[in-house]
Formats: structure tokens, C-alpha cells, sequence
């Protein structure tokens, strides 16, 4: 975990070049605005070729925020600890001066998201409230940090009296709680969208500053009372700080299947709509309301067709033998009953048995002729083998609009089969393009099609992913 990589380097430069960041910081201040600078002029100009490693471990550090998060955090455990202990000792006397290398790490994360905030506040998207409050506590957080950082210089401190510094100072303690506020802003819909990673940062950053409340309450507490039960103390706000972190992690769990799964629900009565009014159009042109038939009518039909069969066939073979044509009368079944069930008023008394004359003997059966084997024929591919690269709108196809992010899809196929799909949102905020990663990206697989609906919450990046994938699929084709 990034973040949790980050403490750990954080702590050990402040350990190791407390001594050396005191004595003389403007080399380390000029260390880190350059690459602070260079991490921002890269994440700006969207290079191609990066390895993830190097994109992840080097310029997340900085531009994601992570490492001027740890950065914060030690400072601000340094002035949690027992008085008198050997990281207060070591590292007290540097504090000022880490918390300005720290603000000057901060700004090239500050400032590229200020730019991609600004943007889409400019872009005629309606913002949702997550944006609006990360927004405000943005705002906030800069606020607090920019006066803070400057009069954490020694030239500016020495003018100030001790007492009113440490006042002014006391303003930290809202600022490392809106760093935490900032990060679950951010985290805690990922993580109920079941974003990989999302619930064990919810967890992680706030394991960390819930620790950082513990010790700071508990020393204060001790301190304000002079209280004898420092572990008992201890304890009890170690045990919040565990209620606080599981509590919110319960809060924030959810799962992408989940999440899918209600969003096809949301559409599913639609589609089951047009299934219904399709069958219902068939059936009504296949059978016209009036072919309904009784029972009895069925069966006389029958044994008229059969009566006439019959007579067709006898007219046909006196027509052959005569050259003559035969006109035939038929009648229906109930005629015929009554006619056999009354006496014939010329028959004769007795009737004399005729002798069936002898049936014609059986055709012999000629046995078919089996088809000859063809061959299969070989199947017809649309699309060729291999993964194939598509891009989304750019800016400016989108200008005026509300989606302003490039998106580049890549797509493996294997034998007409879209075996895998991955995307690259350059410019768009993960707070959008999550959710459609989440969400279309499964559909689109499971119809093994671009053509599906895009989700709401985050339609601009469902559809510039949509039109990614589609572009790419154009490209595999033979």
C-alpha cells in the first residue's frame, strides 16, 4: 500500500537528516520544489511509455498526494509523543523546518488537482457533492497551510512572541483533520463502488490519524490532570481510535458485483418491457382474433377434408379412364350419418355381397441415396487476433461539453472473442471513471459489445470508455 510505504520513508528521512534540515534547510527546500516541479511538469504533459513502477512509486509519490500525507503525519506525531522520549528529542528541534519541506512536497499534488478542479468546474458538468465538498475542504486545507508554512520560517517566527506563534500554531490540529477528512471524501464512495484498494486505504489512513488523536488526547488529558493512569488513558483512547477505524470500514465496504448488479436492476424493467410488447406483436399478427375454433367444428372440418380427399382421388382416376370430367358432390359428415342411418326407398330386399376387389400391390421402396459428407466450412472471423488500441474524445472534439477527459482503450480478442479490455482515463478524476470501470466495463464484456448503456454518476466517462472501445474494435477488423 502507497501510502503505507510512504510513512515509512517519510520517518526514516526525518530521522536520519533531522540534524542536517535544521542546521541548514535550503538545500533540502530547493531538493524538494525541483522535484516537486519536474513530478508536475510529467504528470502534465501525460508522457507515453512510463513504466507503471515509475508512474506509481515516483510520480504518485508526489503528484498523488501520499508522500506529503506522510509527510504531515510525522510531523504531526512528533508532537504527539511523550515528552522527554527519543523521537521528541531527535526530531522536535526540525520541526519547523520538515513542516515547510513537507508544504513545499504538497504543492505539486495541490496544484495539479487544483488545475483538473478548475477545469471541470468551467466544463458545464453539474458537480456532485462529493466534488463540491473535496473542493471545499481543498480550499480549506490551503488556507491553513500557506500561513502556517510561512510563519514557520525562522526570520518570520523570531519577530513573533513565543505565546502568540503557539496559539497561531494550534490551527495544525484542524488541518491534519481535514487532511483526513479530504482522503475519505475521496475513498469512501471508491470503496462502496468496490474499488480495489479503496477500503484498505479508508482503513489505513485512518488507523493513522486516529493513532495521531489518541496519543495528541491522551498526553493532553495527562498533562490538563496530572493524572497517575497514563496506560488507563491510553487505552481508552487506543480503543477509540480502533471503534473509529472499524466503524468506518464497515461503513465503507461494498463490492463492484454488488454495485453492477443494482445498476442492471435499474434497467432491467425496460428491457423486459420491450421483450414483453415484441411477443405481444408477434402474437397478435400470427393469430388474427377471429381463428378461434370449436371443438365440433374442428372435427367436421376433418372428416369433410377427408371425404374429399377421397372423392378427389376416385374423380381422378374416372377422369383418366373415361377422358371424361367427373362432377362430384360432396357432402358434409352430419349429411352422410343421416343418409346411412334412413332405408333407401329403390333398394332391393336383399343386397348381395360384393367381394373386395384385390388392393393394388405395394410399390417397392427405393432406399434414399445418403448425402455425400461435405466439409465443414472454415469459420469467418470479423475482427483479427491480438489487442488492439482505441481512443475515446479528446478535448477538443469535446469542447463545450461537459466530458473533457481522454480515454484509451485496449482490447484482446481471440477468435471473435473479447477476452479482455483495459482503460486509461488521462485527464478524467477517479471518482467518475471508477464507477464506469466498475460497471459498463463488465457489461461490455458480458454482451461482448460496446453497444450497452452508460451509468449515472459517471456518463461522460462510461461514454468516452464506450467510444474507446468501439474505435478499437474498428481497428481489429479484417
Amino acid at each position: 500500500m502507497l501510502f503505507l510505504i510512504d510513512v515509512i520513508l517519510a520517518a526514516v528521512f526525518a530521522w536520519v537528516c533531522a540534524g542536517a534540515l535544521h542546521r541548514d534547510p535550503g538545500p533540502f527546500y530547493f531538493c524538494a520544489a525541483l522535484l516537486t516541479a519536474v513530478m508536475f511538469g510529467i504528470g502534465q504533459a501525460h508522457l507515453t511509455g512510463i513504466p507503471p513502477v515509475v508512474d506509481t512509486y515516483v510520480i504518485g509519490l508526489f503528484n498523488e498526494g501520499a508522500l506529503a500525507a506522510a509527510l504531515w503525519c510525522v510531523v504531526a506525531y512528533i508532537g504527539a509523543f511523550p515528552n522527554g522520549s527519543a523521537p521528541v528529542k531527535r526530531l522536535m528541534p526540525a520541526r519547523g523546518e520538515l513542516s515547510i519541506f513537507a508544504a513545499v512536497v504538497t504543492m505539486a499534488h495541490a496544484v495539479t488537482y487544483s488545475i483538473t478542479y478548475i477545469r471541470r468546474l468551467f466544463s458545464g458538468r453539474t458537480p456532485s457533492t462529493e466534488f463540491v465538498l473535496t473542493c471545499i475542504v481543498c480550499l480549506l486545507l490551503m488556507v491553513i497551510m500557506i500561513p502556517l508554512t510561512v510563519l514557520s520560517v525562522k526570520a518570520v517566527r523570531k519577530k513573533l512572541k513565543a505565546k502568540t506563534w503557539k496559539s497561531i500554531q494550534r490551527a495544525a490540529y484542524v488541518f491534519y483533520a481535514l487532511i483526513l477528512v479530504h482522503v475519505l471524501v475521496i475513498y469512501i464512495p471508491r470503496a462502496r463502488h468496490g474499488v480495489e484498494g479503496a477500503l484498505l486505504n479508508v482503513i489505513v489512513y485512518t488507523a493513522v490519524f486516529a493513532g495521531y488523536a489518541a496519543l495528541r488526547l491522551g498526553k493532553l488529558y495527562v498533562k490538563k490532570t496530572k493524572t497517575e493512569r497514563k496506560a488507563a488513558v491510553n487505552a481508552v483512547c487506543a480503543a477509540a481510535a480502533v471503534a473509529l477505524t472499524v466503524g468506518l470500514g464497515v461503513a465503507s465496504y461494498g463490492k463492484a458485483e454488488d454495485v453492477r448488479k443494482t445498476a442492471d436492476a435499474e434497467t432491467a424493467p425496460a428491457a423486459t418491457t420491450v421483450a414483453e410488447t415484441s411477443a405481444s406483436e408477434t402474437v397478435s399478427e400470427t393469430v388474427p382474433a377471429t381463428t378461434a375454433v370449436s371443438v365440433d367444428e374442428t372435427s367436421a372440418t376433418d372428416v369433410e377434408t377427408e371425404d374429399t380427399s377421397e372423392t378427389s382421388d376416385e374423380t381422378s382416376a374416372t377422369e383418366a379412364a373415361t377422358g371424361e370430367t367427373v362432377t362430384t358432390e360432396t357432402t358434409t359428415a352430419a349429411e352422410t350419418t343421416a343418409e346411412a342411418a334412413a332405408p333407401a326407398e329403390d333398394a332391393p330386399a336383399e343386397e348381395t355381397p360384393v367381394e373386395d376387389a384385390p388392393s393394388a400391390a405395394p410399390a417397392e421402396e427405393v432406399p434414399a441415396a445418403e448425402p455425400a459428407p461435405q466439409a465443414e466450412p472454415e469459420p469467418v472471423y470479423v475482427y483479427n487476433n491480438g489487442t488492439f488500441d482505441g481512443n475515446g474524445s479528446s478535448p477538443e472534439d469535446y469542447e463545450g461539453k461537459d466530458y473533457v477527459g481522454r480515454v484509451v482503450a485496449h482490447v484482446t480478442i481471440e477468435n471473435d472473442v473479447i477476452t479482455g479490455i483495459t482503460v486509461d482515463f488521462l485527464d478524467d478524476d477517479p471518482e467518475y471513471y471508477v464507477i464506469a470501470q466498475n460497471i459498463v466495463l463488465p457489461r461490455i464484456l458480458d454482451a461482448q459489445s460496446p453497444d450497452v448503456d452508460a451509468v449515472s454518476g459517471a456518463t461522460r466517462s462510461a461514454e468516452g470508455m464506450i467510444e474507446a472501445v468501439r474505435n478499437a474494435l474498428d481497428a481489429a477488423r479484417r
